[in-house]
């Protein structure tokens, strides 16, 4: 076997190498990581977002069916190669083309994704039962007095894009939040939306409940502004939607009383009950749209959740109820 095919590929694990060392730095230097996320992730999101923004679906999705294709036709035709020639070299070549796509992610994802995570944003204070059922009563009590009227799936895209941009003190480019072609996938991993930080592109699935559209889109947009952690990504599209009002705030406050009353019931099943006692007959039909009476179960660790451990970020993907233990803390300092 000539010998060039055993060299170290230097420059990939290079690449590697760099992208790991800062994400260490913004680990371990906060500071860091803000200054990093304000001077550069922020103005790159941006940039890719406002050229995103032209093509009316995400592109996220074809890039990533594409890839996959290349990926799985790279490894039928290596093997074959390799019958053929009864030699080792295409599959070698094959996977030092694996490693150098891999290394030029995970350059991407240090440089464009994950110093948000480490800015300082997690909510950590938790509220007591008493405060959550206090934080339930005055959302359902709100929710029963506000009329029930959603925009459509477009409108509702257009009314979060506006609440963000209020938000930001900026105009977010016409685009940036998209519905997906293929939900399917969404389904398949259980979330309502995602942001792509290689594309700049919030995605979300249009076939959610119009209730919970508008706040989810929000939601997205506020990852687009460089806020990683849910929690805090939860807490920012709240105070974005009840600021501009309407639908939006209605839809916030249907988001939160999800989160809150989830949490009372895994601490007080009575308390839980008379919440839901409580609610209005279309307050009803509208929280049951949205999955509202369905125990929250733990989602069960998957093969990623080792990665995720070791990138100690796990915590800033799972705790979307960090603006439930938020707004009932901020209501019994307020009382």
């Amino acid at each position: 076997m000539n010998k060039r095919w055993l060299r170290p590929p230097i420059p990939t694990l290079a690449l590697m190498a760099a992208g790991s060392a800062l994400m260490l730095l913004c680990r371990l230097v906060p500071g860091f990581a803000r200054a990093w996320r304000a001077l550069f992730l922020r103005p790159v999101a941006g940039l890719l977002s406002r050229l995103t923004a032209r093509v009316p679906f995400p592109i996220a999705e074809p890039l990533a069916i594409a890839a996959l294709t290349c990926l799985a036709a790279g490894l039928i035709l290596s093997l074959w190669r390799c019958f053929l020639l009864q030699k080792s070299r295409p599959m070698l070549h094959y996977l030092r083309g694996v490693l150098r796509l891999l290394a030029m992610l995970l350059a991407m994802y240090a440089a464009m994704w994950y110093p948000a995570y480490w800015c300082g944003e997690a909510y950590a204070p938790r509220a007591t039962t008493a405060q959550l059922e206090a934080l339930c009563e005055a959302l359902i009590d709100r929710l029963n007095a506000a009329p029930a009227d959603f925009p459509g799936a477009e409108a509702a895209l257009a009314l979060a894009l506006r609440a963000a941009s209020a938000y930001a003190g900026q105009d977010l480019p016409e685009g940036a939040v998209k519905a997906v072609r293929y939900p399917e996938w969404m389904h398949e991993i259980d979330v309502a939306g995602m942001y792509a930080p290689w594309t700049g592109e919030a995605m979300v699935d249009a076939g959610l409940s119009p209730a919970a559209l508008p706040f989810t889109a929000c939601h997205e947009l506020m990852h687009l502004l460089g806020v990683a952690d849910e929690g805090a990504a939860n807490i920012a599209a709240y105070e974005a939607c009840r600021a501009a009002g309407g639908a939006l705030a209605a839809s916030a406050d249907l988001w939160a009383l999800r989160c809150a009353m989830a949490e009372l019931r895994a601490e007080d099943e009575s308390a839980w009950r008379a919440c839901t006692s409580r609610m209005s007959g279309p307050l009803v039909e509208l929280f049951g749209d949205m999955n509202g009476f369905t125990p929250a179960s733990p989602r069960p660790d998957g093969p990623a959740d080792a990665l995720l451990r070791a990138l100690g970020i796990r915590d800033f993907l799972r705790d979307y109820s960090a603006l439930a233990h938020r707004l009932a803390i901020d209501i019994a300092g307020a009382s």
